[in-house]
């Protein structure tokens, strides 16, 4: 257990296993001088664009990447980072309560590109302390067992950090309330045996999701999709299920954006399903878009994508699928994602220097 963690057990809940997290002293470090590496840990807010560690590959080997930097959307400009710890391979970041936090493993090292995770102990959480250094402290093995792989990481409602275990056939996220400093696990969704969640987002403080039901032998295509909804009581929604499709469609991507997950389902059919304050949510049938969604390269599933000539996300609005934000980027994007009515287009440059950062309105 990391120095200065207090793990206190407080029995269990409808939510599962509860304990309280500690509050260690920050370590100053180095100013991050490279851009972070491959498949880096990315966090959004509406001012700014954090990316953060990853992995540097020279041909069959990786190694961990330290470097840490903030784009403002103020200043248009990167800002500089304190390095992480450089044991630390960050899997997720997210900005909860206007605190940075950043999701790693802690490891010795690895050697096999493919596998970087068999030479980590651990998971472990980062916190950006007034941009001087991060605390670190072990995520208690007694919410998240030290062997699990770390996937999904996001904010919930402003106040839970989720931190999501590969694998787990009984634990979808372990929750960090922020506000109370204690950790708590989230069963998995109640769905139909054999199914499970395929895809998923974090979308305007929310998440949504959806799992494939039976799967044709000679189609390849699922005839069932089922959506769902974590609310911010840590309680999964009722499943709501859209029958009699042919799922997926047209290699047409599925987009995250607006509180809204909408994927084409049928020829010439999308789904969107909408977040709600309560209950399932609602789940919607309309004309897919004219030509297939191509999705930007995100962490998880798009949040933008591109239909022709147009930049688009998915709509806000009832009886649409896609809206329209902007013209198609010409540049290679490295990354987009969306906070609020803030999207982030990150552009590829040269090796070794830091991506150019857009930004477009997404209308609410």
């Amino acid at each position: 257990m990391a120095a200065g963690l207090a793990v206190v057990a407080a029995g269990c809940s409808d939510s599962g296993t509860s304990v309280e997290a500690g509050a260690p002293e920050p370590a100053k470090s180095a100013i991050s001088t490279r851009p972070p590496g491959t498949a880096s840990a990315v966090a959004a807010s509406d001012e700014s664009l954090v990316v953060a560690g990853g992995f540097n590959v020279v041909g069959a080997d990786a190694t961990i990447s330290a470097d840490a930097w903030r784009w403002q959307k103020a200043s248009k400009q990167w800002a500089a980072l304190p390095q992480l710890p450089t044991n630390v391979l960050a899997v997720g970041a997210a900005t909860v309560q206007g605190r940075l936090f950043v999701v790693g493993r802690d490891c010795n090292g690895f050697k096999d590109v493919g596998r970087p995770t068999e030479d980590c102990a651990k998971s472990v959480l980062l916190e950006l302390v007034d941009d001087e250094g991060w605390t670190v402290t072990d995520i208690p093995t007694e919410v998240l067992d030290a062997s699990f792989t770390l996937g999904n990481v996001g904010a919930l409602d402003d106040r839970y950090l989720l931190v999501g275990p590969e694998g787990s056939p009984d634990i979808s996220f372990v929750a960090l309330d922020v506000r109370e400093g204690r950790w708590s696990t989230v069963p998995q969704p109640k769905l139909a045996a054999n199914t499970m969640l395929v895809g998923s987002c974090f979308t305007n403080g929310t998440f949504l999701g959806y799992a494939n039901g039976t799967i044709s032998s000679s189609a390849g295509r699922a005839d069932t999709l089922t959506f769902v909804e974590l609310h911010s009581d840590l309680e999964w929604s009722e499943p709501v299920s859209v029958r009699d499709i042919k799922f997926p469609q047209n290699n047409s991507a599925a987009l995250c954006t607006n509180g809204a997950l909408t994927t084409e389902t049928n020829a010439g059919v999308s789904s969107i399903a909408r977040s709600q304050d309560s209950g399932p949510p609602t789940v919607e049938q309309v004309p897919a878009p004219s030509a297939p969604v191509a999705g930007l390269e995100a962490r998880g599933l798009s949040s933008l994508g591109v239909v022709g000539d147009q930049l688009v996300a998915a709509s806000a609005a009832k009886g649409a699928a896609v809206q329209g934000i902007g013209p198609a980027p010409t540049g290679q994007v490295s990354l987009a994602v969306v906070s609020g009515s803030t999207g982030y287009l990150a552009y590829e440059g040269p090796p070794g220097e830091l991506p150019s950062v857009e930004t477009v309105e997404v209308p609410a």
